[in-house]
């Protein structure tokens, strides 16, 4: 049976087991993963059997009503069929049935419609009591007329049977969210797609959409009516917005038959749209009324896809004018800027078929104008009204600013209106008793809704809300530091409106400086804009509110990384007298905050001073240095309580590391090898090991490291790779292999990859000609120094054992630089070890219990050839103080390459190092070294070792070392020192030969394919649900049990 056969039998017995009473779904989840799979075109539809499908559907429909199936399996169902009748010919296939009966499935009796299964779907999932009340199978049902709409057999058989009303019932009166939100999207590509000749079927749909709004006798009756009446006008705005994606690409016409028939005088939806705007006391009614006539607007504007003359868009844009003066008369400020967002983003539609052939010159100016004016320009300067009015109560500095910019922009019509929106607004705050909550409310919105504009918007528009985003941060500052708090902000603002309109200022100056790069070329304002965030956070007004401080210190951050302030900007030599030299105080002030969330914030703009300092502005060394803001930096990396602090405190520290004068000044001293070992073996979160390990790799790289800690260093970036369970830690564990790697070949000579004609010789102190033989001995060094590190045994083993997918690529790419060089130079020959290919239990003798040899036993084993495997790799049990000596001598079997040339080169060795002197516990694996016993019962004994134990034995077993104390993070958790494995290590010959026959590319893919098999396949999602069931195929009797834990 083929995998394509099994798969189909699978499912089969999935939907069996679906059928029976006492089937139960535990996980709300795996249906619908099921479900994602079955409808993926490139894999899970090939494997429904429609006929079987559909037979299950019958079923399950049918019983659906005499209670015997549940609520999540009739979904199901319906979904699954969904899927099958999106294809036309399924379709019909189902409507030409004639019941005959599935294997193991009850089927329906034909009905007398000529045997429509379809038709079952009206006397069952609409009119039954229980399918009224459940909203998960009236989505389901939606979504299978909704399915039923890509092809013009579906859509007749929708007309011809009248389910759209049901569903249009549902659209009024249901009371969940999901299935108004299901039938409103039905019914608009109902609607939007129709044909333009189809004009009886959308006037019939039509009609019916529009009847509770229109039949309203009186619209000072409104209220009595104002559920039905809502819920129509919400469809037919949704059903008008979709209109609008229906636009040609090519020529910009609409396709949607809708608008012909609505626009007609007969049915007089725009006048009575905005009659009963002029009346309605409702707010949500006011906002859908408003946009129904919007859309009317831009809907006239752009349905034939053709070019207007200037006079005729400035008409459109007089009527919409007219309804934000209705808005604003009515004092309704919230829908007008509500209003203003829509308008944005339906006047992209206008503004693409107006500017089609223009290119980069503007458009020629309107008729009778002296000069254009962007509608665009229009709807910002209204929405920036309320920032304005807000902020200058008492103060008239910021309001004559404003005029000036919007004088330039604005035509007066609109200047009339935004007067008119300002007596409003001022209105609204009289109304409220000085309460100035509303008013913040409303500005809030306003900033909102401006940071809501499309992400296109113009430089120079972006430039005005950059402006004035600052004025109102200006007026903030200055109001906070007035002790007279009449008409200011300052004193209140312990209220949280208020918070939340400065945290939206801050988050709107962050994404325009982000998005748009403002400098002080285009405002002059962003050279304030650091001083007035650094005096946000000095005032006590503000800085007790945390989400506020967060902000102010990323905007802070953006201002430097963009060189905002003058000094940045003109590159100055000197901080005194500039708001950059208080900013050291204010970073020492934050790192110590008793919020978490500040301290981290504090740390992210200190490592962005700590990268510029290094090449681009070297005098924040200075302020880094005097403010002692190293010290506190470590003792967060090793004290803080919360685990992304000391990540963030150990980021800076790597970014530190590469500046000369902070290590031989602060860190040199701080013992920062030992302590990040300490981290790496005794710290349980993968996110502090993941910094540790980069950090280790920052100090090989920048740093001289004594030979002893070097050694240190290699034992513990080994155990990290082959033992740590986060694959970012492993990642950056290879990261400082790679550059062990390139270390030990700059030492021979290489120099950007090359080896040069000629180089200094240290060992000769003279200069020599490097040819090839000369080359080859020196990468036979740079082998066996890496030999003695682990590193040549822990790139095979990541490669070939991990089961981190990023891991196995880092190491890939490692192994690959390695063999480019050593294939380019002679000394790896793949064709000539073609044959030396084993098996997969012989390609790496590392990875097998038996191939491992004891220290003892490997003294006393001549030199082998590479393809015994068996001497090429040996475990190190490191010896105790004063036996050095004799361990390096029983391990010098391991160079057999040319040893005369070079064995006096080779310094001291890892080899020689004792783990458990070093602070580590050593880890004992009892079944290392058994002579005599075969592979069977090893692993039978290690299966026994751990029923026989106890839980918290394993656990102990793993984590309790033998006591001794790791210098490390000193937090206030009790940490557990991991114990570390004896090292492997690879001779370099088995290398060579394993890397002549390593297949990197095929290893990654192959790897890679299994990831995406086992991470959502559709086969392991059945078998899952199989097993929970007790089920299995005989196919496959060798399931896999689920783990224990």
């Amino acid at each position: 049976m083929d995998n394509e056969s099994k798969t189909r039998f699978k499912l089969r017995c999935v939907l069996l087991e679906l059928l029976k009473s006492d089937y139960q779904v535990t996980d709300d989840t795996i249906l619908e993963k099921l479900i994602s799979h079955l409808s993926a075109k490139d894999s899970g539809y090939q494997i429904i059997d429609v006929p079987l499908c559909t037979a299950w559907a019958r079923s399950v429909v049918s019983s659906w009503h005499d209670g015997k199936s549940s609520v999540v399996v009739v979904s199901f169902a319906l979904r699954l069929l969904a899927i099958i009748v999106e294809n036309e010919s399924n379709f019909r296939d189902i409507q030409k049935t004639d019941g005959s009966a599935e294997p193991g499935f009850e089927c329906i009796v034909n009905t007398p419609h000529g045997g429509v299964f379809l038709q079952l779907l009206r006397d069952v999932c609409l009119t039954t009591s229980k399918s009224a009340s459940n909203f998960s199978v009236k989505c389901a049902l939606i979504k299978l007329l909704s399915s039923l709409l890509k092809h013009s057999c579906g859509r007749q058989w929708i007309m011809s049977s009248g389910l759209w009303k049901e569903v249009h019932e549902m659209c009024l009166s249901d009371s969940s969210v999901y299935v108004v939100r299901e039938a409103r999207k039905f019914l608009s590509d109902l609607l939007n797609g129709m044909s333009q000749t189809q004009d009886l079927e959308v006037d019939a749909v039509l009609s019916c959409v529009l009847e509770p709004f229109l039949s309203v006798p009186s619209f000072a009756d409104l209220s009595l009516c104002t559920s039905r009446v809502i819920a129509s006008l919400h469809l037919l705005g949704d059903i008008l917005d979709n209109a609008l994606l229906t636009s040609d690409p090519e020529t910009n016409k609409i396709s949607s038959p809708v608008f012909n028939i609505i626009s007609k005088p007969s049915v007089g939806l725009l006048l009575k749209s905005l009659e009963a705007l002029k009346v309605t006391k409702s707010e949500e009614m006011e906002e859908l009324l408003s946009k129904i006539a919007v859309a009317f607007y831009i809907l006239n504007t752009v349905k034939d896809g053709k070019k207007h003359e200037p006079i005729e868009v400035k008409a459109i844009c007089i009527q919409i004018l007219g309804v934000f003066n209705a808005l604003i008369n009515k004092g309704s400020v919230e829908n007008v800027l509500k209003l203003c967002v829509l308008c944005h983003n339906y006047w992209t539609y206008v503004a693409k078929i107006q500017r089609a052939n223009e290119g980069e010159c503007p458009p020629p100016p309107a008729a009778g104008d002296e000069k254009h004016y962007r509608f665009e320009d229009q709807l910002l300067c209204l929405q920036l009204t309320p920032l304005c009015v807000g902020c200058t109560m008492g103060d008239s500095t910021l309001e004559s600013y404003f005029q000036i910019q919007v004088s330039q922009r604005i035509t007066l019509d609109v200047m009339r209106s935004i007067y008119a929106f300002r007596d409003a607004l001022i209105k609204t705050q009289s109304s409220a008793l000085m309460d100035r909550a509303a008013l913040q409310s409303v500005v809030t919105i306003s900033s909102l809704s401006v940071r809501g504009v499309h992400p296109e918007t113009e430089r120079d528009r972006a430039v005005l809300v950059f402006q004035s985003f600052i004025y109102v941060l200006k007026h903030f500052v200055l109001c906070a530091e007035s002790e007279n708090k009449q008409g200011g902000w300052g004193g209140e603002f312990r209220e949280s409106h208020h918070s939340t309109l400065l945290v939206a200022i801050l988050d709107g100056l962050a994404n325009l400086v982000r998005s748009h790069r403002i400098t002080w070329r285009e405002s002059v304002e962003s050279l304030c804009l650091l001083t007035l965030a650094q005096e946000l956070l000095d005032s006590p007004t503000f800085s007790s509110k945390v989400g506020l401080v967060v902000q102010a210190l990323q905007l802070i951050k953006l201002c430097i990384e963009n060189f905002m302030p003058p000094n940045l900007a003109l590159l100055t030599n000197s901080l005194s007298g500039t708001s950059l030299d208080h900013l050291g105080p204010l970073i020492y002030k934050r790192l110590h905050d008793p919020h978490w969330e500040v301290r981290d914030s504090s740390l992210e703009v200190l490592l962005t001073l700590a990268t510029i300092s290094h090449t681009k502005y070297p005098l924040f060394q200075e302020l880094i240095l005097d403010n002692k803001l190293t010290e506190v930096v470590v003792h967060l990396a090793l004290n803080d309580a919360e685990n992304y602090v000391c990540a963030s405190a150990t980021k800076c520290l790597t970014a530190m590391i590469r500046v000369d004068r902070f290590w031989n000044e602060e860190l040199s001293d701080k013992d920062l090898v030992n302590k990040m070992i300490g981290i790496l073996n005794g710290e349980s979160e993968g996110v502090l090991r993941r910094e540790a390990s980069l950090l280790m790799s920052e100090i090989f790289k920048y740093r001289k490291v004594p030979s002893d800690v070097l050694q240190k260093m290699c034992l513990t970036m080994a155990n990290v790779v082959l033992s740590d369970l986060h694959w970012e830690v492993k990642v950056n564990a290879l990261i400082f292999w790679k550059l062990m790697i390139e270390r030990q070949m700059n030492d021979q000579g290489m120099i950007d990859g090359v080896f040069p004609q000629v180089t200094f010789s240290k060992e000769h102190r003279k200069i020599i000609n490097l040819t090839p033989s000369v080359i080859k001995d020196r990468l036979r060094k740079v082998l066996a120094e890496l030999s003695q590190n682990g590193c040549l045994h822990v790139l095979v083993e990541a490669i070939r054992k991990d089961e981190d997918l990023e891991v196995v690529k880092r190491a890939s790419e490692i192994i690959s630089y390695l063999s480019v060089v050593l294939e380019k130079h002679g000394l790896l020959d793949r064709k000539n070890n073609m044959s030396l290919t084993p098996t997969p239990s012989e390609a790496s003798p590392a990875l097998s219990l038996n191939n491992v040899s004891s220290p003892s036993n490997q003294s006393d084993c001549p030199s082998t050839s590479p393809s015994s495997g068996m001497s090429s790799f040996y475990e190190v049990e490191v010896p105790a103080q004063g036996t050095v000596e004799q361990s390096v001598s029983n391990s010098s079997s391991y160079n057999s390459l040319n040893s005369n040339n070079y064995s006096k080169s080779v310094g001291k060795s890892i080899l020689d190092l004792d783990p458990q002197v070093m602070g580590f516990d050593v880890l004992n694996d009892d079944v290392l070294e058994l002579p005599g016993i075969s592979k069977a019962d090893i692993q039978d004994k290690v299966i026994d070792s751990i029923l026989n134990d106890r839980d918290i034995n394993l656990l102990a077993k793993v984590y309790l070392g033998t006591g001794a104390e790791v210098t490390g993070r000193q937090g206030p958790e009790t940490k557990i020192s991991k114990p570390v494995r004896p090292l492997v290590v690879l001779n370099p010959e088995e290398f060579l030969s394993q890397l002549s026959i390593l297949e990197v590319e095929k290893i990654v893919s192959e790897r890679t394919r299994w990831v995406m098999d086992t991470g959502g396949n559709l086969d392991t999602l059945l078998d899952d649900m199989l097993i929970t069931r007790n089920l299995s195929l005989k196919e496959e009797d060798d399931y896999n049990a689920m783990d224990c834990y």
